[in-house]
């Protein structure tokens, strides 16, 4: 999709002509950190506030989250897991030299931070 900055750039034009429709949101799950800031942005300059008016979540729990304004409640992937099973498998399937596929499921965690409250 792009670098950083297109990414919240092209989401903030993409989500203002949302909230220009009769029905806005009440909340948005983006898939990034990115994408959830970009929509951060476009409530902020329609007027509209951040969890107030409409809750944002995010997906993947980055820096970004941590310092935005307000503190963007995401999702944890638990990359850490992700890299160290990804790398044992790897040296599993150079050691036997074959490959077979195998499903792995990871636990995610929410991190609720300042983007989110019930609707009012």
């Amino acid at each position: 999709m792009g670098n950083s900055i297109e990414v919240v750039n092209k989401t903030e034009t993409s989500f203002k002509k949302l909230l220009d429709t009769q029905e806005r949101p009440t909340s948005v799950f983006c898939c990034n950190d990115l994408m959830a800031l970009g929509v951060i942005n476009a409530c902020n300059k329609a007027g509209l506030c951040v969890p107030e008016d409409i809750s944002v979540i995010g997906f993947d729990n980055t820096l970004l989250s941590d310092v935005s304004h307000p503190k963007i409640t995401t999702v944890d992937l638990n990359m850490k897991e992700i890299g160290r099973i990804a790398a044992l498998e790897l040296v599993s399937i150079i050691s036997r030299g074959i490959s077979c596929r195998k499903k792995t499921v990871l636990d995610t965690k929410l991190i609720i931070k300042e983007s989110c409250s019930r609707p009012l």
